[in-house]
Order: structure tokens, then sequence, then C-alpha cells
């Protein structure tokens, strides 16, 4: 299984690291492909919202593309913190969603 939680590679990687990178890349939207990952634990979501709170800071839009119906979605629907979900990389990947 692949989860997103505190040993996930990704979560190894600092907010502020994946901000300096889409400020150095002129990026206008950042998008994390979730697809296949199986559930997301409490650190992966506190991983997220400092992502997310980050990127905001430097006018960049978090958009999250999984799987509808997953445990991905479930959780991060249940945590209201309105995320931008998507089905699909190619709808996440215009700035506007």
């Amino acid at each position: 299984s692949l989860p997103l939680d505190a040993q996930s590679p990704l979560c190894q990687t600092t907010a502020n690291a994946i901000a300096d990178r889409a400020r150095r890349d002129s990026s206008r939207v950042v998008v994390l492909d979730a697809y296949p990952t199986d559930y997301i634990d409490s650190d992966g979501l506190r991983w997220l919202l400092s992502l997310r709170d980050t990127l905001q800071a430097e006018n960049v839009p978090l958009h999250i593309v999984s799987r509808p119906g997953s445990r991905v979605r479930r959780n991060l629907d249940l945590l209201r913190a309105n995320f931008a979900q998507f089905d699909a990389v190619q709808d996440a990947l215009r700035p506007n969603g």
C-alpha cells in the first residue's frame, strides 16, 4: 500500500522546499497526484495543510488528484479544509481548476 504518512518520501519534503521550487519555476499551480495513494493519516493531513498554507502565501494554488470514492478523497472531505480536488491530472493542471 502507498500511504501518505510521516514515512512517505513526499512528506519528508518540507512545504517551504516545495514552495521555493514553485517560486523558482514560476509555477502557476502545484499538483499533488495522490491517485496511487491508498490512504492519508493525520501526519499526511497535517503536511498537506502546511503545504497548502505555505503555497497560498505565495499565491500558488495546491490541486490534489485522487480517486473518486477513495479513502484519500473521503479523508480530505471529512477534514472540511476545502482542498481543491480533481479526478484527473489534466483537470488539476489548470490554475483555476
